[in-house]
């Protein structure tokens, strides 16, 4: 849950306008994108399971996913 500043700096942040645009994941070739996210993750978090395993989980359960940026 987001205290009261936390939302006003959320409010406050500017964010480029490609952040707001939805991604349609039938036109992505999931299998290419799984491998590169695989190797992404192992190099930021340390392979860390629970992270890749969200991450996979976003992709597979949604036509279209928004990204959730803080």
């Amino acid at each position: 849950m987001l205290s009261n500043a936390d939302r006003k700096r959320l409010k406050d942040s500017k964010y480029p306008p490609e952040f707001d645009l939805s991604v349609d994941l039938n036109r992505v070739n999931l299998h290419a994108a799984k491998s590169w996210i695989t190797e992404q993750i192992s190099n930021i978090a340390d392979g860390d399971d629970i992270v890749l395993n969200y991450i996979m989980a976003l992709l597979e359960s949604n036509k279209k996913v928004r990204l959730p940026f803080m």
